[in-house]
């Protein structure tokens, strides 16, 4: 009974942690807990459809897979991911019909599908503890669980298209992202049981690799076409990886603990000891990828077949030491929220040095707009105070520091100071920071 209660326990910090992460990108119109509790319990019921389903059906039939890779292909395909990803939909169907004024947002209508999974996954994970286990809820919680949101991503981003880009997409873009999820589902369960070693696994990782960074564009995409879209608020990169982190920290102990406690110490210390060398690497890519995101009002960024990372020489000083090459994680890795918190604020724009430069004192401040130029530079455009008694006033650019020190020991963000010689040219998508004349690094700080 201790062993249920403790996977059980488990099992459901899994969940909580991605709970977590769709409630903390879900920005501009949050869910009610009442609606995302329903939508959670439902995923975690429906799953219990499948087992009579093989009973009756697959079973007599005889509908299972044979070892050739076409036939099991099409069995993980239509067999298992046609109806695992059809059954975690039914839920947010659900939500749909009874919560309707609910799903106002593209955003909405991927996160009650996700919740979904989350229950369905949740159950999932219970069963195979049982059966194989305690030791599988590190790799389930870090590839099949994520996995599950990616494939029902898909089935639903064909809607979410078809209701917000009705004037480039029809009404085939919703059938053409189901089967895509069935494929996306059908061809990892293939890829994860065909008998080939070491190539299956490798295939499956990256596969999930690029599953990711199909997932974290879609959640972008939607996010950036909220009818509720405000540019003042942003997404805590820094905050939400350590959350999710937190959760994954309290996971492994938890089950590194309880392998001891059931097994030995020997058993718990291989188990950690596995973790570290075959699944800390993709843990550390997918809680790094996932909480990047570069919001852009009415963007719609192109789905790429890409990895979530890049592989670049290293340059400058470390140049030709014993690791060549760096790993570089995709998205934004800038945290805006420190600069995007004087967005529409009145505050005190200061020199950062003591020398005297373009500014000679700190002078009142308001950014009045935020706007994005070439590879998706941010910039905004400030207001300062010239004059204050004649009301005379000037505008200039800033663009955050991004390397380096980006903050004082206020946590104050340093920014550089741009000339704007016209609008036009801040209205030439490619510019960059070039085009704009350096007058000094400065501090925003608070009134």
């Amino acid at each position: 009974m201790l062993g249920i209660s403790i996977v059980i326990i488990l099992c459901f910090l899994i969940a909580s942690a991605w709970l977590h992460y769709l409630r903390k990108i879900d920005l501009f119109e949050k869910e009610r807990m009442f609606y995302v509790v329903v939508t959670f319990i439902l995923g975690a019921v429906f799953p219990f459809v499948i087992y009579p389903l093989h009973r009756y059906v697959f079973d007599p039939l005889h509908i299972v897979e044979n070892g050739h890779y076409l036939h099991d292909f099409l069995f993980y395909t239509f067999g298992v991911g046609a109806i695992e990803e059809t059954i975690k939909f039914i839920p947010a169907v659900i939500a749909l019909v009874f919560m309707k004024r609910a799903i106002n947002e593209p955003i909405d209508f991927i996160k009650y599908t996700l919740v979904s999974s989350l229950g369905f996954a949740f159950v999932e994970n219970i069963e195979y503890s049982l059966s194989y286990g305690i030791n599988v809820l590190i790799s389930r919680s870090i590839l099949a669980v994520p996995a599950h949101m990616f494939f029902s991503a898909l089935f639903v981003y064909g809607i979410v298209l078809y209701k917000y880009q009705r004037a480039r997409f029809r009404a085939w873009v919703i059938p053409l992202f189901i089967l895509a999820s069935f494929v996306a589902h059908g061809f990892y369960d293939f890829s994860l049981n065909i008998e080939n070693g070491v190539f299956g696994i490798l295939l499956t990782v990256l596969y999930f690799f690029i599953l990711m960074s199909l997932f974290v564009t879609i959640l972008n995409n939607c996010l950036n076409n909220s009818p509720f879209f405000n540019p003042k608020l942003v997404i805590d990169t820094d905050s939400l990886r350590n959350q999710v982190a937190l959760f994954y920290l309290v996971l492994i102990v938890g089950v590194v603990a309880a392998k001891t406690y059931f097994t030995s110490e020997s058993a718990a210390a291989r188990l950690f000891l596995s973790f570290l060398t075959t699944r800390l690497f993709i843990l550390t890519i997918l809680v790094a990828r996932l909480c990047r995101f570069k919001l852009i009002h009415q963007r719609w960024n192109r789905l790429r077949l890409e990895f979530p990372f890049t592989i670049r020489p290293v340059l400058g000083p470390n140049r030709g030491r014993l690791f060549p090459y760096m790993i570089v994680i995709r998205g934004e890795g800038f945290n805006e929220v420190y600069i995007n918190a004087f967005f529409h604020e009145h505050f005190t724009l200061a020199p950062l040095g003591k020398s005297r430069g373009f500014l000679e004192k700190p002078t009142p401040a308001f950014i009045e707009s935020k706007f994005h130029l070439k590879d998706d530079e941010t910039f905004f455009v400030v207001k300062l105070t010239v004059n204050e008694h004649q009301q005379q006033y000037a505008h200039y650019l800033l663009k955050a520091k991004t390397t380096g020190i980006t903050r004082n020991t206020r946590d104050e963000p340093i920014a550089a100071l741009l000339a704007m010689d016209s609008i036009s040219t801040v209205a030439d998508k490619r510019a960059n920071s070039a085009k704009f004349r350096f007058l000094e690094w400065v501090v925003l700080e608070k009134k």
